[in-house]
């Protein structure tokens, strides 16, 4: 099993301003944010289009294990 030192930083990726990290696989709650927000606006009613609903509902990119790195 790989030891792991947890006090070395991973790089961090560069996310552009105006940018978010979202999974490749849109998550359940992704999908139905997107499809609420198509109905809204079919329906008549105001809120974001389907793509900005399913980006707010993204989850957080994960950060957790950021700081953890195997030792060889």
């Amino acid at each position: 099993m790989p030891k792991i030192d947890s006090n070395t930083s991973a790089p961090q990726p560069h996310v552009p301003a105006g940018w978010k990290l979202v999974p490749i696989d849109p998550t359940d709650a992704m999908v139905e944010a997107g499809h609420m927000a198509r109905m809204n606006i079919a329906g008549g009613y105001g809120g974001p289009g389907g793509w900005q609903a399913m980006l707010d509902a993204a989850p957080p990119s994960p950060s957790s294990l950021s700081t953890w790195k195997e030792i060889e």
